[in-house]
């Protein structure tokens, strides 16, 4: 995902230029499926499952998301219980535009949340921007929090409480 690339890769690459110079890098940043093998890609880094058997795939990590607020509001926000959470104003980026449900995990139990206002944002830095400085949720990967200049600014809340994680291959 191109979310990926822009947190985590980002820092890298003027590392692996110094470290290979002989090495013409091209990035490919994309949420869009294609065919490696048709696209003549040499290395790639996704997640989810790997689908194509032509392909050889070494997990390296994983992802998991969870909820963000603003620090200035975190105080007052982990007073509230879930349910009350969920009436506050969530931005998502939520991969079907069908209507967004969060499905989480506790320490217990499985849950399947249905925020009340929820507004669909493709970009993570555009939501720690508007999460930063309103009092609003956002759902995000954790590497979001710890990537961004500005992620000091956004705190977690309900920490035990986090979505499905899904595996990073390359």
């Amino acid at each position: 995902p191109v979310s990926i690339t822009t947190f985590e890769l980002s820092p890298l690459i003027p590392k692996l230029r110094a470290a290979f110079p002989e090495v013409q890098f091209e990035f490919i940043p994309t949420n869009q499926n294609m065919s490696l093998v048709e696209q003549n890609v040499d290395l790639a880094i996704r997640t989810g499952s790997v689908v194509d058997d032509r392909l050889v795939a070494k997990q390296v990590g994983e992802v998991a998301n969870g909820l963000f607020c603003g620090a200035p509001f975190a105080s007052e926000l982990v007073k509230l219980n879930l349910c009350e959470l969920m009436a506050l104003p969530l931005l998502m980026n939520h991969p079907r535009q069908d209507a967004p449900i969060l499905r989480v995990f506790d320490q217990e139990r499985n849950l399947t949340l249905e925020p009340k206002d929820v507004t669909l944002i493709q970009e993570y830095p555009m939501m720690v921007n508007m999460v930063q400085d309103n009092k609003y949720l956002a759902w995000l990967p954790d590497y979001c929090h710890t990537a961004l200049p500005q992620a000091q600014a956004v705190q977690r809340l309900l920490p035990h409480l986090h979505g499905p994680s899904w595996p990073v291959f390359i």
